[in-house]
């Protein structure tokens, strides 16, 4: 059997609660002890009966032990309490098992009217198996809210005297001080009285350190989360309805007398009390910080935190102290479940089409369990999950698919509920400490940015602990679609035989670089070929061509630029220029209708000037026949037109004979490419004369 280390003391102190005073001190002591131990039984001798309850006082509905041995192995014992309020003994049968033992753990206090009288247990079966003990509702009472007891687990989740369990390091055990309003001298008497809780840290012991409000609780039990905690200087609270605190604080670290290294840390609290007054606080369990020194309560296994009511000065009739007494073991306590997400994407530039793997790595490095982990992702519009590709593996393990798998609820979120997950000090029941999911996604636009794919994690611990949630992303960035621009320059006009001289740009206007860009003319042939372009990038070309005769009028010819990206996409442009290839010729003629003509007589020419091109206009034309004293001059000579001019010359004797003259005809076309051409006309001048010769055959 197990006793609380005050149980002694509270025997001794039995009877020295009677001092008559209306302010009265109480003091509550919590102190490091060593290990507790049980001891199991292998046999059992059937000794003088016995009965005894797991405390000597408890308050209104707490549940009471009853225990017993010494009794006939595998029977029935009848257990009856009396009081004089009840108004009949409380009657219960418990069973007997083969060691001669019992426990009834079915009976809830019962307040009662004169709590100077105490609660008669009698456990019988025949005159020699009897036994009696006895036990309290007090005024003062603490107790401690049992968040688990691996024992017996239908004992869960209730305010108790005894160890506590299942709490972790971070958490704040839920406590609560009774104060018997009628013992204090009955309802609506204002009664003000001082409480002092005194804490003891053992050789330097950190896993706790100090008193939490953790929050304004008003019922029978405090709802979960139990680590919610911040440093208050003001942590007691009581319901307004039923008293006032009119001052709290912490007051100065005490070390009893004893040489025992126990430093006191003290808290106290003056109240005045309404009714029935519950005060409410919470013991907190310090997180390790090994940074800073700081060992949490996981450090030190063995050893129990007790808090107890120690020293006071009361008028109440019944304040027995050691069975106010509530330890609760270190060595059932770890550090908190501390969970952690990652996530990382197999590229970073990605294009639209592309599958892309994200994977998230998530483990827990607290020791505690974590419980109700949850995961879920949101990807950004520009991607969509792809179904089916989910894959979990754990360190050192081959990628297998989720099972169950994570709920897609559309094409950009998903769920995957895990549940339990393991921490350092794992017993088992999880299989895994070390995890990782990833999953594909299609890229479904080219919009180019960069976008994030947040993961979010939510845990609790065993009994409902509150912890941030995690969140990680991983960022992609999408280019945009890759392009090339050609563009082509050069002559408008051109002739036969001339060089030309074309200008060719190739530009990267796309968001990624290109490679292999070949540059192709239909005409010109390969201008560049396997060259690099960067995004932005211009790159120029001076190319030169001699125009032939078999070249096509109009010469049209097309240079292409092909390239591709870094993701095989390939982008070309083509650009186009014409040339039209000119002809320009003017053609004079001459003519006379006299061949031969004599002195002072007149001789009429015929000029014609024609522009026999069909794609060229002549500009600037003249026709000149210095001779004849004939100019012709003309802005533009359409193509195809023609002229005809009649100028005359009369033959005198300084013309030289023969009389020859030149017309000469000269223009030029859009590019200023001058055609020239000229025609003679030759005229014979006579010279008549008569010459009279006579002969006879006879002189």
């Amino acid at each position: 059997m197990k006793q609380s280390k005050g149980y002694a003391a509270n025997r001794m102190a039995h009877g020295i609660g009677n001092v008559s005073r209306v302010m009265l001190s109480v003091f509550i002591v919590l102190f490091m002890v060593g290990s507790s131990f049980f001891v199991l039984a292998t046999t059992q001798e059937i000794g003088p009966p016995m009965v005894w309850t797991d405390k000597e006082e408890y308050r209104v509905g707490e549940p009471v032990l009853i225990s017993g041995k010494g009794f006939w192995p595998v029977s029935q014992v009848t257990i009856t309490l009396t009081h004089s309020s009840f108004p009949a003994p409380r009657v219960f049968i418990a069973n007997v098992d083969s060691y001669g033992r019992f426990l009834l753990d079915i009976y809830a206090a019962e307040h009662v009217e004169d709590p100077k009288e105490p609660i008669v247990v009698t456990a019988y079966q025949d005159a020699t198996h009897q036994a009696t003990t006895e036990f309290w509702e007090p005024d003062v009472t603490l107790l401690a809210w049992n968040v688990k007891d691996p024992i017996k687990p239908s004992n869960n989740q209730r305010w108790m005297k005894g160890d506590i369990k299942g709490y972790n390091e971070g958490d704040s055990v839920p406590m609560r001080v009774d104060v018997s309003g009628s013992a204090a001298g009955g309802p609506g008497r204002y009664i003000n009285f001082t409480i002092a809780i005194d804490y003891l840290d053992f050789k330097g012991y950190y896993g706790f350190d100090g008193l939490a409000r953790m929050w304004d609780w008003t019922g029978q039990v405090p709802d979960a989360p139990y680590n919610i905690y911040s440093i208050n200087s003001q942590p007691f609270w009581v319901d307004p309805s039923q008293g006032m605190i009119t001052w709290q604080s912490r007051i100065e670290n005490a070390y009893p007398v004893g040489g025992d290294s126990i430093l006191e840390q003290n808290w106290q609290f003056n109240m005045t009390v309404f009714s029935d007054a519950t005060v409410r606080f919470g013991a907190h369990l310090a997180v390790t910080d090994l940074l800073h020194g700081i060992l949490g309560a996981s450090y030190y296994e063995g050893c129990s935190l007790h808090v107890r009511i120690a020293n006071y000065t009361s008028n109440f009739s019944k304040m027995n102290e050691g069975n106010r007494d509530v330890p609760f073991a270190i060595t059932t306590i770890l550090g908190p479940p501390q969970m952690h997400l990652e996530k990382s994407v197999d590229h970073s530039e990605v294009v639209e089409g592309q599958i892309i793997t994200f994977t998230i790595h998530f483990n827990n490095t607290g020791e505690a369990e974590a419980q109700c982990v949850n995961i879920w992702d949101n990807l950004p519009y520009v991607a969509e999950i792809v179904p089916g590709s989910f894959l979990f593996w754990t360190q050192g393990k081959l990628p297998m698919a989720p099972v169950p798998a994570p709920t897609i609820t559309d094409p950009q979120h998903w769920s995957w509920y895990i549940g339990c997950y393991p921490g350092v000090g794992n017993d088992g029941s999880c299989p895994v400490t070390e995890s990782y999911l990833s999953f594909r996604a299609l890229v479904n636009t080219s919009d180019e940015g960069c976008y994030k794919n947040w993961v979010y994690l939510s845990y609790t611990d065993d009994h409902g602990g509150d912890f941030l949630q995690l969140e990680a992303w991983a960022e992609f960035c999408i280019k945009g679609i890759p392009s090339i621009d050609v563009e082509k320059a050069g002559p408008e006009y051109a002739h036969v035989n001339e060089t030309i001289t074309y200008w060719i740009n190739v530009t990267n206007d796309g968001a990624v670089n290109l490679t292999d860009v070949d540059v192709v003319d239909d005409v010109l042939g390969v201008i560049a070929q396997d060259i690099t372009l960067d995004k932005g990038e211009t790159r120029s070309f001076v190319v030169t061509h001699k125009v032939l005769l078999t070249d096509p009028d109009p010469m049209v010819n097309n240079v292409t630029a092909t390239g591709y990206d870094r993701y095989g996409r390939q982008v070309n442009d083509t650009s186009n220029h014409t040339v039209d290839i000119l002809h320009p010729e003017i053609v004079v003629a001459k003519s006379s209708t006299k061949s031969c003509a004599k002195i002072g007589e007149k001789v009429w020419y015929t000029i014609t000037v024609r522009n026999p091109s069909n794609d060229t206009d002549l500009f600037n034309v003249t026709v000149d026949d210095n001779l004849l004293g004939f100019h012709w001059s003309v802005p533009e000579f359409g193509a195809g037109e023609w002229e005809i001019f009649y100028p005359y010359i009369i033959v005198s004797e300084a013309n030289e004979d023969p009389l020859e003259n030149i017309v000469c005809a000269s223009g030029v076309d859009v590019t200023r490419f001058r055609v020239t051409d000229n025609a003679t006309w030759t005229v014979d001048i006579l010279h008549p004369s008569v010459s009279l010769v006579k002969y006879a055959n006879l002189s």
